[in-house]
C-alpha cells in the first residue's frame, strides 16, 4: 500500500492536523494488471488435469449457494428454528437436507427440458403452479398404479407439460 498511496500528515496547531494524500495511478494500474483478479488453486490431486480442478472449484459456488439459501430462508428455511431438544433439531436438519436433495433432483430433471434454468428460476416456476394433486387410486389391489390429477393451469404450465421453453428473467431483490 505504501507504493500505491502517498500521504503527508502535518500538524496545523496543537489540536488540528492536516492530511494530504495522493493515489499513484501508475502503481494502481500495475497492481490491477499484475496481482488483482487472479485466483491460485492448490490441490493435492497430482493425477488430475487442470480442467477437473477448475470444474471442482466452480462447483463450490453452487454448494455455497445452497447453504446461502438455507441461511437466507428464501427457499429452504433453516431458521428461525422453534425447537429446543436435540432430537427435534436433528429432524429439522434432516428435513432441510431432504428439501435440498429433492430440489436438486427436480432441478436435474428439469434441466433435461430446459438446460439453462437455475434453481432460483425453477423455484419461481414451481411457485407459479397453483394446484397439482397426486392421489392413489381407490382400488388397493396389488400392482395398481396411482393415478394423477392436475388442474388446467398445471397442464398448461411449460415444465409440467414437458415443453422446452426459455426461463423468464427474475428480478434480483
Amino acid at each position: 500500500m505504501a507504493e500505491l498511496i502517498r500521504y503527508e500528515l502535518a500538524p496545523l496547531d496543537a489540536r488540528r492536523w492536516n492530511l494530504q494524500f495522493d493515489v499513484d495511478t501508475a502503481a494502481f494500474h500495475r497492481l490491477m494488471t499484475q496481482r488483482l483478479g487472479r485466483t491460485i488453486l492448490m490441490t493435492n490431486r497430482m493425477d488430475w488435469e487442470a480442467e477437473p480442478i477448475v470444474a471442482g472449484y466452480g462447483g463450490q459456488q453452487s454448494v455455497e449457494k445452497v447453504f446461502r439459501g438455507l441461511k437466507d430462508g428464501d427457499w429452504l428455511n433453516w431458521g428461525p428454528m422453534y425447537h429446543w431438544t436435540d432430537s427435534k433439531i436433528r429432524v429439522h436438519a434432516f428435513y432441510c437436507m431432504l428439501g435440498i436433495s429433492l430440489l436438486s433432483y427436480v432441478h436435474r430433471q428439469v434441466q433435461n427440458v430446459c438446460p439453462a434454468i437455475t434453481i432460483e428460476q425453477l423455484k419461481q416456476e414451481l411457485a407459479d403452479i397453483l394446484q397439482f394433486c397426486s392421489a392413489l387410486s381407490s382400488s388397493r389391489r396389488e400392482g395398481a398404479l396411482p393415478y394423477r390429477h392436475h388442474s388446467e393451469q398445471a397442464e398448461s404450465h411449460p415444465i409440467a407439460a414437458g415443453q422446452r421453453h426459455r426461463p423468464r428473467e427474475i428480478n434480483p431483490r
